[in-house]
């Protein structure tokens, strides 16, 4: 109404007792209801990733997308133009991979690795292509050779299928740019 002249006074997002939260992530829905992610560090539970929403009367409680994976951190949150979200982030502590979790139809998918059998990979950056709901990715990528390589990812949010990885997708080797 404004052109973002005025803005509301700031709410804590986490719940208190955290001891730690980072690397939030934002989306929203269709219907405007606002999506966030973290990277929270709580008491006896490690680094994970939690969600939550802001509703009318506030912030609801902290969901743990990661489950009881610990470790998980560098998360992204996407959501597509039907309003399925998806959550990514990565894990050194199982495989040092990064995971994948969705929310569609009221139920969430199981954690899953798309890359499971690839390498030891971190992630870099992920983008969401707003008319398809495809998701682009750079990772790094450890293919036990001890240099790390620059791979793009893809998943395919109408065939829900993540590209395979093929040695065309790989851009670049570290040590040859140093």
């Amino acid at each position: 109404q404004d052109e973002g002249q005025t803005w509301s006074d700031p709410e804590m997002v986490t719940p208190e007792g955290s001891l730690r939260a980072g690397e939030a992530k934002v989306a929203i829905d269709s219907k405007g209801k606002v999506y966030v992610t973290y990277s929270a560090d709580v008491p006896l539970m490690s680094v994970h990733v939690e969600l939550r929403t802001r509703e009318d009367t506030g912030w609801s409680e902290p969901f743990i997308v990661s489950g009881d994976m610990q470790g998980a951190y560098h998360n992204y949150i996407f959501i597509d133009k039907t309003d399925k979200i998806t959550c990514i982030w990565y894990s050194q502590f199982y495989g040092t991979h990064f995971y994948v979790r969705t929310y569609e139809n009221n139920q969430w998918s199981d954690i899953y690795a798309p890359y499971e059998n690839d390498g030891k990979q971190v992630i870099r950056d992920f983008i969401l292509e707003p008319n398809t709901g495809d998701i682009y990715g750079l990772i790094e990528l450890n293919l036990s050779n001890n240099y790390w390589n620059l791979a793009l990812c893809h998943y395919r949010n109408l065939n829900d299928y993540w590209v395979p990885l093929y040695p065309d997708t790989v851009c670049a080797n570290k040590a040859s740019l140093l």
